[in-house]
């Protein structure tokens, strides 16, 4: 049996659905009352404390376009809560602004079920400290289009360090200048898809001087986590093992891209672990 409305329950459940969607919309602006937010909806911060609120205000499941207005020290690692889906860009255009992370501590980690990307920051660490640039715990996603992760020093990863069930998407940008004991660019339990972007100029080295402690993977170190590549580079990296990338070739997937010009005692390129 079907129940027809009249025309008049038509108008009340229209005006009834309209004032819940406003009342969304509202609130999702209010949330971000005490924070600069333009026309697009790109909320702008210009210290830790406003980053960490626009973050902390995210709805779950609701894109939010944060911009960095300038540099930004940051003190504990910026955590990406469960639900949460972040853009972090610059409002310098081409000039990125930096994320600074504190010693000791990763300068962003990614938590399960958050999703972040990447479109036009530096995420970095000040010179001598040290610290994972970016860290994806199970269930976590970060997708790079565009900006730097570079100037990391770190054990397991010294730009981005992937998780068992965590997810790196590298379109574009740049992972450089980074430093650790296993994966200098990239350490991968997790999934890590490259189409673009590069890796380059990052370095693997032991922890205690012999190769047994590290030094494996200057670009690129897969510890039974899946690999695959089609677009992008590899470049310039130097290791003890693998100066582009270490990893079994069980877990790779070479689809495209490029892996040259890398340095390393055995495998300048690429070292097939047994």
């Amino acid at each position: 049996m079907s129940v027809k409305l009249n025309s008049g329950s038509r108008r009340k459940t229209l005006i009834v659905v309209s004032l819940v969607i406003v009342a969304v919309i509202v609130g999702s602006l209010l949330a971000y009352r005490f924070l600069v937010v333009d026309n697009d909806g790109t909320v702008r911060v210009k210290n830790a404390s406003e980053l960490r609120d626009a973050v902390n205000k995210a709805e779950v499941g609701v894109p939010v376009n944060i911009a960095l207005t300038n540099d930004i020290s940051l003190g504990a690692a910026l955590a990406i809560p469960p639900g949460a889906d972040i853009t972090l860009k610059s409002t310098g255009g081409n000039d990125f602004f930096k994320l600074i992370g504190f010693n000791g501590q990763n300068v962003i980690t990614v938590e399960n079920g958050g999703r972040l990307t990447l479109d036009g920051i530096i995420v970095t660490h000040e010179e001598g400290s040290t610290g994972l640039g970016i860290g994806i715990f199970y269930g976590g996603t970060l997708i790079m289009a565009n900006g730097e992760i570079s100037g990391n020093l770190d054990g397991r990863g010294g730009g981005v360090g992937i998780d068992e069930g965590g997810v790196f998407e590298l379109y574009g940008g740049k992972i450089s200048g980074n430093t650790a004991t296993w994966g200098g660019g990239v350490y991968n339990r997790g999934v890590f898809k490259m189409s673009g972007g590069e890796i380059s100029d990052n370095t693997a080295k032991p922890a205690y001087g012999y190769v047994y402690s590290g030094g494996y993977g200057g670009g690129v170190y897969l510890q039974y986590g899946f690999f695959t590549m089609s677009g992008g580079k590899i470049s310039g990296n130097t290791a003890l093992q693998g100066g582009g990338l270490y990893g079994n070739s069980t877990f790779v997937e070479r689809l495209g891209g490029e892996i040259f010009g890398n340095t390393a005692d055995i495998g300048d390129d690429v070292y097939d672990a047994p």
